[in-house]
């Protein structure tokens, strides 16, 4: 290799290696965490004295003193996130490498149907504008290819509602294994971005996308041979406290 080569190479390196080093830094790690914790809408006093560290410890983590966040602490932290049904992995929280955290949500049918009652869920999920802020922030923050949605309409009731903000990643519109009978957020060839549950089409790489909310004349119920351009599954939803 020549020097000029050599040259080149060591300053495209430099940049690759400081953004390495600043996500393995401590002060990241705290700002990861701080993140996290406000995902669970719990101040940090609540979070500690609900999964039993110590406040001045969680202080000390998202403040990165002392060293900041440790291995062992961050294993006690995703201990306490899977109860708060945020998933997050240990190389995320401690490297800020892969996908970032997810709210637990479930977009199969079957799970929606099969689970909480809807006020339950409604209630569950109603919070400040300023909290929505913070959360769609570091929603749009945490993943590789964001995607989010204000629903304009009552077609995907009782599941979801008008005003609500939701959230998903996207994924490949060829890969069905993981858009078949979710609901997703989706853009088809000649409609505006909706949300809808998808079937398979009966053209070739093609889908059929379906309100679920049956008294709502408003929109077309069914869309027949829609042909994709974007799909994200629906992973995160909040609402405005009325």
């Amino acid at each position: 290799m020549s020097d000029i080569f050599k040259q080149e190479s060591q300053l495209s390196a430099a940049p690759r290696a400081s953004t390495e080093a600043s996500k393995n830094s401590k002060d990241a790690r705290a700002k990861r965490l701080k993140r996290l914790r406000k995902l669970t809408k719990k101040s940090r006093k609540s979070f500690a004295e609900t999964y039993k560290i110590s406040q001045g410890t969680l202080q000390n983590w998202e403040t990165a003193r002392f060293g900041g966040l440790t291995e062992k602490g961050a294993k006690l932290i995703l201990e306490a996130l899977k109860k708060e049904s945020i998933h997050c992995t240990f190389n995320w929280l401690m490297y800020g490498a892969g996908s970032g955290p997810q709210k637990s949500l479930p977009t199969n049918m079957a799970d929606l149907s099969g689970g909480e009652t809807n006020s339950a869920y409604d209630k569950k999920n109603k919070i400040s504008p300023n909290a929505i802020n913070i959360e769609h922030e570091a929603f749009l923050a945490s993943h590789i290819n964001p995607v989010t949605f204000k629903v304009q309409d009552e077609a995907m009731m009782p599941f979801f509602s008008a005003g609500e903000l939701v959230g998903g990643e996207a994924v490949d519109v060829n890969n069905t294994s993981k858009l078949l009978d979710k609901i997703c957020i989706v853009k088809a060839e000649g409609h505006e971005t909706m949300i809808r549950r998808i079937r398979a089409g009966t053209e070739p790489k093609t889908f059929t996308l379906i309100i679920t909310n049956t008294d709502d004349s408003s929109t077309t119920p069914v869309i027949y041979n829609a042909v994709l351009t974007k799909a994200a599954p629906v992973i995160w939803s909040r609402k405005e406290v009325n």
